[in-house]
C-alpha cells in the first residue's frame, strides 16, 4: 500500500505543463517542461498513449486496493456493530489506511487537473483524465460513506 500511497502523492505534485512517466521502479516521476523534454521523452519511449495507459492502470490497482481495504474482514465486522472491535489493532490498522487513501486519492486530482492543463488541446487525452478523475470522484465517496459509517459506529459503542 505504500507504494500506491506514494504514487498518489507524486501525482498531487503535477503542475500544469508538467509530465509523467513511470520509471523502471515503478514510480510515478514528473518531467518539467523543459526545451528538450521532448526528445527526451522519444528516447526513452515515454510517449503519451504509453503513460496515460500507465496511469490508467495505476489507479485500476488503487481501486482494487480501496475495494480490499472496505472489505477487510475487520471492516465487514462492523456491519453489526456487536461484532464491531473498535480497539482491534487491525481494525485500527486498515481503517487508518482507509484514512490515508482517501486523503491521498483526493490529493492526487490536483495534479490530475493540472495534466489535464498541460494537454489541453489534446481531447482524447483529456477525455480519458475525466474518466479517472470521475472514477476517483466515485471512489472518495465511496471511502468516506464507509468512514462516515464506522464513525457513526464508534460514537453508538463507546
Amino acid at each position: 500500500m505504500q507504494h500506491i500511497l506514494i504514487n498518489l502523492n507524486i501525482i498531487s505534485k503535477i503542475k500544469p505543463n508538467d509530465k509523467i512517466y513511470m520509471n523502471s521502479d515503478n514510480y510515478m516521476s514528473i518531467e518539467q517542461d523543459s526545451a528538450f523534454q521532448g526528445i527526451f521523452r522519444f528516447i526513452f519511449n515515454n510517449s503519451r498513449t504509453k503513460n496515460l495507459n500507465n496511469l490508467n492502470y495505476f489507479y485500476t490497482s488503487v481501486y482494487n486496493c480501496i475495494d480490499d481495504t472496505i472489505n477487510s474482514k475487520y471492516l465487514l465486522l462492523c456491519n453489526d456493530n456487536h461484532n464491531c472491535d473498535i480497539e482491534n489493532e487491525n481494525f485500527v490498522n486498515i481503517y487508518n489506511n482507509l484514512i490515508e487513501l482517501n486523503h491521498y486519492l483526493k490529493l492526487s486530482l490536483i495534479g490530475l487537473e493540472n495534466l489535464k492543463k498541460t494537454y489541453i488541446s489534446d481531447v482524447v487525452t483529456i477525455s480519458k483524465l475525466d474518466i479517472i478523475i470521475n472514477d476517483a470522484e466515485t471512489y472518495i465517496k465511496k471511502i468516506q460513506k464507509k468512514i462516515d459509517y464506522i464513525n457513526d459506529l464508534k460514537k453508538n459503542i463507546v
